[in-house]
């Protein structure tokens, strides 16, 4: 069953903290450039650097900030870049995942034949834009995925490192005959994928049944990865891991690690987590990593040593904060064990003195309610956030999307049901049939009778996306709350995960992401690349812009109390 899912995949949080959510780390790129102060043609000569050495890594972080710099940037060359770059990211990522290369040696060539025939029915059944999933569309696609994998020195050594390169540059030249050939069916082309597959044989790749299976796969990608920037081929590692962080469990340790001057530390060590019960805390140090040296570890890589087994052990050299400026290390064995990574965070903050006037005044007390991305519990967590809330004597909320890369859409659809009374919450266009629930497709309304109505505004900058533009934009265009910050990331589409796990490819149980609708705001304006404007722009930051939010909220707080009154 599809998994209707938003998040965008490119990693958007506070560059200065460094922080990363471990169960992001699979698939999202990591964090964005902190180059405020570089040129933005510096930054497209960097991106091109990088591209020489195949750091498809760098290359994308530099072209994402590009980017950023400006959403309505004409320039469709730099995001053609992008996507080419992010693209060969997938690609390489692809073939550093051992669940897949494991996977390879058990799939025969006719199953993968089988998988690659099963994904392009798929992709042209599925795909938002039917003119770029046709049979013939996908077969190209798949004949430039394999010459990228032929330029990747990745590919070459772990499968053909006794292949002259002359040859492989004679198979990749041989490609170019299929460029001309015309598919009219999904049988034409897995007959087209086969012949290529013969002939890399007869040109002395091997006459291994891996040879097959590998070049089917690589049109199995590229019938993916081509499509735009959200959807791609998601591996056996990924996709096991996607489907945990949707669910909000990971195998890991319980940690949330960011970056500071250097120093790997523990942002947020997470309830009930394995590392709490060993005394992890934050700001905690990380030393070693089962052996490895922190020092000029990314996180991606950090978060890659933390994963593993359930039951498996993790050897963590740690300098506990609380320690100073001691050295002193500590020596900590971790079991790994499913992990439940909430989604939201919420506390009471001091209460508002608001001025009622013949000298009266009033103190009002404040929720504050942070959504950091959108999971199957979610809805749930806000709910018992806001049920403690009014237990401790709320009577305005402040909710915190900054940073919030989106999630699942239709717990972003049931949070704003929470807050909106009646009216229309987002437009979602898909084809017929594509999304059965038939809740999550066209003119979505919101009939709640038990909608909490209390004053309250929402904190939005350039990194809230997806999910969580589609609540910030219902609250606002219901007038439901007012908006502070900056204008949001401006995705505005929906991707499904689709298994790929029927009985028969039970060797290679793998999934697709892939876009699958677009969203229109209540008043059908496109979330793409408009984003979602705030009412109040601010530049400011961190604590600086809650003392905003608190004026705001006075504002709001007599507002309708005026309201309120009028009405008595």
């Amino acid at each position: 069953m599809a998994t209707i899912y938003t998040r965008c995949p490119r990693r958007r949080f506070d560059a200065r903290r460094g922080a990363v959510l471990i169960l992001l780390a699979l698939f999202v790129l990591p964090a964005r450039v902190c180059a405020q102060a570089v040129a933005v043609d510096k930054l497209i000569k960097q991106a091109q650097e990088a591209e020489k050495h195949h750091d498809w890594l760098e290359a994308c972080r530099l072209y994402d900030e590009v980017l950023r710099r400006d959403r309505t940037r004409d320039d469709a060359r730099t995001r053609l870049a992008y996507q080419h770059c992010l693209r060969r990211f997938h690609l390489v990522h692809r073939h550093q995942d051992k669940t897949y290369r494991d996977a390879l040696e058990r799939v025969t060539p006719a199953q993968a034949l089988e998988l690659y025939s099963h994904v392009l029915e798929t992709v042209g059944r599925v795909y938002t834009d039917r003119q770029k999933s046709g049979p013939e569309q996908l077969f190209a696609q798949g004949l430039e995925e394999l010459g990228l994998a032929l330029a990747e020195p990745v590919f070459l050594r772990g499968y053909f490192s006794t292949v002259p390169p002359a040859t492989v540059d004679a198979f990749r030249k041989k490609l170019d005959e299929w460029h001309s050939r015309k598919i009219a069916n999904r049988n034409e082309a897995n007959e087209q994928v086969r012949a290529i597959g013969r002939t890399a044989q007869q040109m002395g790749f091997g006459l291994r049944p891996l040879v097959l299976t590998l070049i089917a796969l690589e049109f199995v990608g590229g019938a993916c990865n081509a499509l735009d920037e959200y959807t791609f081929f998601l591996s056996p590692g990924q996709y096991r891991e996607v489907q945990a962080a949707l669910r909000g469990r990971l195998v890991a340790i319980g940690v949330e690690l960011e970056i500071v001057e250097g120093q790997l530390l523990v942002r947020r060590v997470y309830p009930h987590g394995t590392a709490e019960d060993a005394g992890l805390a934050p700001r905690d140090r990380l030393v070693r990593i089962d052996g490895h040296s922190t020092r000029d570890m990314t996180l991606e890589r950090a978060s890659e040593l933390l994963r593993g087994r359930s039951g498996t052990t993790v050897k963590l050299e740690v300098i506990p904060y609380l320690r100073g400026d001691s050295e002193l290390v500590t020596v900590l064995d971790i079991k790994r064990a499913p992990t439940i990574v909430p989604s939201v965070e919420s506390e009471m903050q001091e209460s508002l003195n608001v001025e009622l006037g013949n000298g009266m005044r009033l103190a009002v007390p404040v929720g504050k309610v942070t959504i950091h991305f959108f999971q199957e519990s979610t809805l749930q967590e806000v709910k018992e956030a806001l049920a403690a809330l009014q237990m401790a004597g709320m009577r305005v909320l402040i909710l915190d999307l900054r940073g919030n890369p989106g999630g699942l859409f239709k717990s972003a659809v049931e949070v704003a049901e929470l807050f909106v009374p009646e009216g229309v919450l987002v437009v979602s266009q898909t084809q017929p049939h594509v999304i059965k629930d038939r809740k999550l497709t066209g003119t979505i309304r919101s009939e709640s009778l038990n909608a909490l109505l209390i004053p309250m505004v929402v904190l939005i900058d350039g990194d809230t996306a997806s999910a969580a533009e589609v609540l910030a934009g219902a609250l606002k265009d219901n007038n439901r709350a007012k908006l502070i910050g900056q204008t949001t990331f401006g995705k505005g589409s929906i991707q499904c995960i689709i298994p790929l796990d029927k009985p028969h490819f039970e060797r290679m149980p793998a999934g697709i992401r892939i876009t699958v609708a677009k969203l229109l705001s209540p008043s059908w304006q496109p979330y793409t690349v408009k984003g979602v404007h705030p009412h109040f722009t601010s530049p400011l930051e961190g604590n600086s812009l809650l003392i905003e939010a608190r004026e705001a909220l006075i504002e709001e707080l007599l507002k309708s109390m005026r309201a309120s009154s009028m009405s008595n």
